[in-house]
């Protein structure tokens, strides 16, 4: 999937329209704002396939395909469905992959233009105002982003004194046994924006959210080299396509 621009201004981020009140301060997991205790089962019900039959999932992207391939629709969606496995998975492919399973470089640009849309609606919901207390709308962003993606990444939410979002990095691709976390160029990143709190989330591809004891270490060895600092490890997520976990709501930050 083609990257957003990454990079903020400093400060509190928020649209023209918002005026947000500050959230309390303190260490809240993510989960446990805006009735979200149950989390591992919240779900948008347009993009989790596990509760769209497959028959469902034919209907709803011929439809999406139809306006452009009339015809064709029912059988790119199918070739779609065959080759990616899911509608969810399908929406996180790039131009390259999406043309060579339907031959269409008009289908696939059509379907990166939904991809791009969908991603900047929840990103404008996310910079609404404290992130802490957009639980909802970071999460659907995040699950839309990162949860039917084939290869895991960790990325980093670097958060003001606001908790509104100043920047978000991709710092590594592959698993978390495969790729080095470094700590401290975290940490070191955070005082150059001048953030005072961070967010660490990954994917797992596995489709299971469960923690490793590879995740857990990452995170204790972050957080303790964080508060040495006065940066404040917020929560770790772990993003599938139909569930998170929060390592703060498992007692485990």
């Amino acid at each position: 999937m083609a990257s957003l621009d990454d990079r903020l201004p400093r400060g509190r981020a928020r649209d023209a329209c918002s005026d947000v009140a500050t959230p309390g301060s303190g260490t809240e997991s993510l989960c446990a704002r805006s009735g979200l205790l149950g989390l591992s089962h919240a779900h948008c019900a347009c993009c989790r396939d596990t509760q769209l039959e497959a028959g469902s999932c034919h209907a709803f992207l011929t439809a999406l395909l139809s306006p452009i391939r009339r015809e064709n629709a029912p059988k790119d969606a199918e070739r779609l469905l065959e080759a990616f496995g899911s509608l969810a998975s399908t929406m996180t492919k790039d131009s390259q992959e999406l043309a060579g399973v339907v031959g269409s470089r008009e289908v696939a640009a059509y379907l990166n233009m939904i991809q791009q849309v969908s991603i900047r609606t929840l990103r404008a919901d996310v910079l609404s105002g404290p992130i802490l207390s957009t639980s909802e709308a970071v999460i659907s962003y995040l699950r839309f982003l990162m949860g039917s993606s084939e290869n895991e990444q960790l990325r980093i939410l670097y958060l003001d004194g606001q908790n509104g979002l100043l920047r978000e990095e991709v710092i590594a691709t592959g698993s978390m046994q495969q790729v080095p976390v470094h700590s401290r160029s975290i940490i070191r990143q955070a005082l150059n924006l001048g953030a005072t709190a961070l967010i660490l989330v990954h994917n797992h591809p596995s489709g299971s959210a469960e923690p490793s004891s590879q995740d857990i270490e990452v995170t204790h060895r972050l957080a303790k080299i964080a508060r040495e600092l006065e940066v404040t490890v917020h929560d770790h997520l772990i993003v599938t396509r139909s569930s998170v976990t929060s390592l703060r709501a498992r007692g485990l930050i």
